[in-house]
């Protein structure tokens, strides 16, 4: 696949382990789906494009609001989550279809081919892809693109001593971030609404492991050179003990953002 940012979207059980240790440490017990989702009218969406859909975790929900009928089309570079993307898809009663592709700046899709476009927590590894998008989507046709904000990392970069360098993984994120990305997405489509998810992960003391377990997925993002599946560092694993053991608790925000755009310039 080529790139080792990528690699932890690799193993879609994994994946499964990170999404469910998050819920358990959130502070905020809306299921961030539903909760950004809750106010869109998705019933009559009946191609549905997901961009980045790694092995399903936004589409099991979204497939569970579009047409009775509907057929979502996964897009992703690890051919891994082809099995877990489907499922989840069909368990809401959907049709679903996996296309493996390294997105960069095309789409491998006709013009004018979707009601519906999502980009969840991927936006940022393929914004040349933004144009194209506009393309195929069709002109009463809605762009959902989920993201996070910039500041959700501080605390996790100065739990390990990271605080003050620009790592990959805030330097990825900067490519599309809720900081950044209406003013990004509003140079091709005329309308950009945002909602945000305001969270934050809250660790203490006796979560040391789940704490570095979730720092160990993240460690391609926030280690230049990291592959996924390495060991955590020692320094990292002795200061996230130390943070905790000094604090009692240590708290990383976790914040998200829905864009949803509309209307492409020049349709």
């Amino acid at each position: 696949m080529g790139s080792p940012h990528l690699t932890p979207y690799e193993d879609p059980d994994a994946h499964a382990r990170i999404s469910a240790l998050i819920r358990r440490h959130s502070t905020n017990d809306r299921d961030v789906r539903a909760d950004l989702l809750r106010s869109l009218d998705l019933g009559c969406a009946h191609d549905i494009l997901d961009l980045g859909c790694g092995f399903g975790f936004w589409a099991e929900e979204l497939a569970a609001r579009v047409a009775p009928g509907a057929r979502l089309t996964g897009v992703d570079a690890c051919d891994g989550n082809e099995v877990s993307y489907v499922r989840c898809v069909e368990s809401q009663g959907r049709r679903a279809r996996f296309v493996r592709a390294h997105l960069v700046s095309h789409l491998p899709f006709d013009d004018d081919s979707f009601d519906l476009v999502i980009a969840a927590y991927s936006l940022y590894f393929f914004v040349g892809v933004i144009p194209e998008v506009a393309r195929v989507l069709r002109p009463e046709g809605s762009f959902l693109a989920v993201t996070h904000s910039e500041k959700s990392f501080n605390g996790l970069l100065s739990a390990v001593g990271l605080a003050d360098e620009e790592g990959p993984l805030l330097l990825r994120l900067r490519e599309f971030s809720a900081e950044g990305g209406e003013r990004l997405l509003a140079g091709t489509f005329r309308r950009v609404e945002r909602t945000n998810y305001l969270n934050t992960l809250t660790f203490e003391e006796r979560d040391l492991a789940d704490l570095l377990g979730y720092l160990a997925f993240k460690l391609p993002l926030v280690r230049p050179g990291a592959r996924y599946g390495a060991e955590l560092p020692d320094a990292f694993v002795r200061a996230a003990s130390t943070t905790l053991q000094r604090k009692g608790r240590l708290t990383v925000e976790k914040d998200d953002t829905l864009f949803v755009c509309r209307g492409a310039h020049g349709r």
